[in-house]
């Protein structure tokens, strides 16, 4: 997804994915919820663990940010350079490891996907923080890679990567408070 510069949400890509459940320490989703939700068109996933899927979500959303915006490329532009796709590697398994040392560590499945997703060739696939770099709008670089980086550092994660990809953002971000 990406904002349009009226305001509006535009869609990207043909992932139409919805996940969604309690917290372990909740009570379940109420069952009209869960129908209606599970009624719509689309992947709708209801999840046993809703926490874990959403450090699924922060540790792909994190690397694909990363490294998309450190190589200011699409994942097929990146991949397609010696060592590209090793360095999108090394980005997922950056953040992949704070999500370990935070108790959520990916499933072989989930590594597997994300990185599928993240080594695709020609993939056209980019993160919205980066289209926003691309216009010269403000991005949320510290509510991503900012938040993980800060948590790499407390659990004791070596990031180099990582660090490099928000300070790429943090300086365009400087660039735009003058």
């Amino acid at each position: 997804m990406t904002l349009e510069a009226d305001g509006s949400i535009r869609q990207i890509g043909n992932t139409e994915r919805l996940g969604f459940g309690a917290r372990p320490d909740q009570f379940e989703t109420p069952h009209a919820i869960a129908e209606g939700l599970l009624g719509m068109r689309g992947e709708i996933i209801q999840s046993p663990d809703i926490v874990a899927a959403m450090w699924n979500k922060f540790t792909m959303l994190s690397a694909l940010a990363g490294i998309t915006c450190l190589m200011r490329a699409s994942i097929g532009e990146i991949v397609a350079v010696a060592e590209g796709a090793d360095l999108a590697r090394w980005m997922y398994l950056e953040c992949a490891e704070v999500a370990r040392r935070s108790g959520f560590a990916p499933s072989e499945e989930e590594v597997g996907q994300a990185l599928r997703m993240l080594t695709a060739e020609h993939s056209p696939l980019k993160a919205s923080m980066l289209r926003d770099v691309e216009r010269g709008h403000r991005t949320e670089v510290e509510h991503v890679l900012g938040d993980m980086l800060a948590r790499a550092h407390t659990l004791g994660v070596d990031a180099p990567l990582l660090a490099a990809a928000c300070a790429q953002v943090r300086v365009h971000e400087a660039r735009l408070s003058g």
